[in-house]
């Protein structure tokens, strides 16, 4: 079985997002991403979806989780399923 995060890789994880979306407007549908936020965020990433695997998704609200994926799309600009 997969590690859950710890407490501190979800507190890690919350604080690189938020870095993100506060560098940018909350209405601006494009965001600007450097390529130490994109390595950052593909560390973080990992975690995540190790993490939700692991759990069978129930480590996490749906909401949340549409969170994640949506702010994952605005770096990589593309659709995940």
């Amino acid at each position: 079985m997969e590690k859950r995060m710890t407490h501190e890789e979800v507190e890690e994880a919350t604080r690189i997002a938020t870095d993100i979306l506060k560098r940018n407007k909350p209405k601006n549908r494009r965001i600007t991403v450097t390529q130490d936020d994109k390595d950052a965020f593909s560390m973080v990433w990992g975690m995540y979806v190790n993490a939700d695997e692991a759990s069978d998704g129930d480590w996490i609200s749906d909401e949340d989780r549409e969170k994640i994926r949506r702010l994952h799309n605005k770096i990589y600009g593309r659709t995940m399923k």
